[in-house]
């Protein structure tokens, strides 16, 4: 199948890790309540890249955690998703801002020319105390970076929402004025997070499934690693 012959999908995340060196009460992947996070090895992890591309193109393929920059190979993830990049449009990652990219992603990064883009939110001085530096870094590589207030009055889409599934607060009616304005559909294009090699739709539906709350339809998933699928 040539590339003009392949499906092509507006935004998917590989997410390489559920660990995170932040607490944010509510992270969207309820990533502090786990106590053993999800952290795959990277063998997997290029496994899980190989098996989405083989479903199609992508305007937009991300590597996200948790806290990516917590993966000591991240350089060599994004090294061997190289070979796809001729499959997305861009490649993305997000992070938290309290770390520094070392020389070898910074490397593998300019490889990608302006095809890749990394978002650095910004939590404040004392969480996120690399966000400058990091944006300071990327610049002078050339590499194309955004700087994300998640501090001010003025928080990027608005701030933190409340997605939490076991402690519902919202009546019926707020909760669809909610979701009606998630930023996953209206800024993401209906964005879809692997995790545990499922691609999903939603982060929320990621957590229902995982925590035992409610599983997914058939159809509301697809399992990488089910050679059955269609």
């Amino acid at each position: 199948m040539n590339s003009k012959e392949r499906p092509l999908y507006p935004h998917a995340v590989n997410i390489v890790t559920m660990a995170c060196n932040l607490n944010c009460k509510l992270c969207i992947l309820s990533v502090p309540y786990y106590s053993k996070p999800w952290h795959p090895d990277l063998e997997y992890i290029n496994q899980v890249t190989d098996r989405a591309f083989v479903l199609g193109n992508y305007e937009i393929f991300e590597f996200n955690g948790g806290e990516p920059f917590l993966r000591n190979d991240l350089s060599e993830i994004f090294s061997y998703a190289l070979r796809y990049i001729d499959n997305a449009g861009i490649f993305k990652t997000i992070t938290n801002g309290s770390k520094l990219p070392n020389s070898e992603l910074v490397k593998v990064w300019k490889e990608y020319g302006k095809k890749f883009h990394c978002i650095v939110d910004n939590y404040g001085s004392e969480l996120s105390s690399k966000a400058h530096e990091v944006i300071d870094i990327l610049k002078n590589a050339g590499i194309s970076c955004e700087l994300r207030d998640m501090c001010s009055d003025d928080k990027h889409h608005g701030g933190w929402a409340d997605f939490r599934a076991d402690a519902p607060k919202h009546s019926r009616a707020d909760a669809e004025i909610l979701y009606k304005n998630c930023g996953q559909v209206t800024r993401l294009k209906h964005c879809c997070n692997i995790i545990r090699g499922v691609l999903m739709p939603c982060h929320m539906q990621f957590q229902l499934n995982d925590r035992g709350i409610c599983a997914p339809e058939s159809n509301e998933f697809i399992d990488l690693f089910d050679d059955a699928e269609p």
